[in-house]
């Protein structure tokens, strides 16, 4: 179930999102993508490796990287024995960095993480939200929640698979909706249908995929973006404005 935890920064009340990957442990590669919110990413052990606007970057073990809203992003995979989480807040992260934990900080997260994920109960996971916060970006009542904005999961929705082979009825299964109720909302927040919304999302990954220094051919960038033909993909690509 998707779920939204409330954290506090200062005297302000804020949401870290929690689920379908706003929450995510996995150590495994991810295509070119960008979110409404601000992103973090925690190493406890190992190496992870992305591009974030087209600059390489490396994260060490015990290291966090901030990445703020909008900034097109690619995980391209994890080296060793690695433990990694990510998740979305609400809170503005000024500007992209990398920022090394104090000692012991990342696995007393993830031990609390862990107890979470048993238990369910967010007030120490929300409080230490607080404090990692206030860690990075610069303090706890709390409880988790429904996510309502399904601005919000639409974008996610697209943003984490427009790469796979997606359905009306995998979104509807993500907004616990039926697929005509599904299609009814997307339409009310994009102004589109699901295959308009799929082919925008793919085609604005290949152009930027295009437009990187050492692009890949076109029949790589197509597969990359879930098409399973060069020329599926070129008739989509001319039809796109």
């Amino acid at each position: 179930m998707e779920r939204e935890l409330r954290f506090y920064f200062g005297d302000q009340a804020h949401r870290a999102f929690l689920g379908h990957g706003f929450f995510d442990f996995s150590a495994t590669p991810s295509p070119l993508h960008y979110h409404h919110y601000s992103e973090i990413h925690i190493l406890l052990s190992g190496r992870g490796n992305y591009t974030i606007n087209g600059v390489s970057y490396a994260l060490q073990s015990g290291q966090a990287l901030l990445i703020p809203a909008h900034l097109y992003h690619q995980t391209h995979g994890f080296i060793g024995d690695s433990r990694h989480i990510a998740f979305q807040i609400t809170l503005p992260i000024p500007a992209l960095c990398v920022k090394t934990l104090p000692a012991g900080m990342t696995g007393h997260f993830f031990q609390v993480i862990e107890r979470y994920l048993a238990a369910r109960k967010s007030e120490e996971l929300s409080a230490f939200i607080s404090l990692l916060a206030t860690e990075l970006v610069e303090p706890a009542r709390d409880w988790s929640l429904p996510i309502q904005d399904r601005t919000h999961l639409i974008h996610e929705f697209f943003a984490n698979h427009y790469h796979q082979p997606i359905t009306l009825s995998d979104l509807a299964q993500v907004l616990g909706l039926s697929t005509k109720q599904a299609g009814r909302l997307l339409m009310h927040y994009t102004g589109r249908t699901f295959r308009e919304e799929l082919t925008r999302c793919r085609i604005e990954a290949a152009r930027r995929m295009m437009a990187e220094t050492n692009a890949p051919p076109l029949t790589v960038i197509a597969e990359r973006v879930g098409y399973q033909s060069y020329s599926g993909f070129w008739k989509a690509f001319r039809g796109e404005k």
